[in-house]
């Protein structure tokens, strides 16, 4: 098996702080609040994270983390050897040095990393 990172589930939220309370009283335990902002949140359930965002265009986005920028552009290469169309996230000049693809149904994937450059 091919080790594509760490899965994230984003999902689109109109209202975070409202969808936050929905989740954590769901049983979601809140992760990394001390970056919580109006537009982002992170919780856990069983090994799962899932994001809640206001500033993404898709109701759900796949997010592959990775470790560095390399692991980044690596994954990007073997994909596209397997005939995955894969292409820069964002808008150029964005600074965003992401990788995005989509599946056949539109449902979309980034691939990225947090680690410094």
């Amino acid at each position: 098996m091919t080790d594509i990172g760490q899965l994230l589930i984003a999902l689109r939220a109109s209202d975070v702080s409202l969808s936050a309370e929905f989740y954590e009283k769901l049983g979601f335990v809140p992760e990394d609040e001390a970056n919580w902002h109006a537009g982002y949140a992170r919780f856990s359930y069983r090994g799962t994270r899932v994001l809640l965002l206001d500033f993404i265009p898709q109701s759900v986005l796949l997010n592959l983390e990775q470790c560095d920028q390399d692991a980044v552009e690596a994954l990007g290469k073997r994909l596209t050897e397997r005939g995955i169309a894969v292409g820069p996230a964002g808008s150029p000049g964005s600074g965003n040095n992401g990788l995005y693809l989509e599946d056949p149904d539109g449902h979309g994937f980034f691939i990225f990393t947090n680690a410094s450059a």
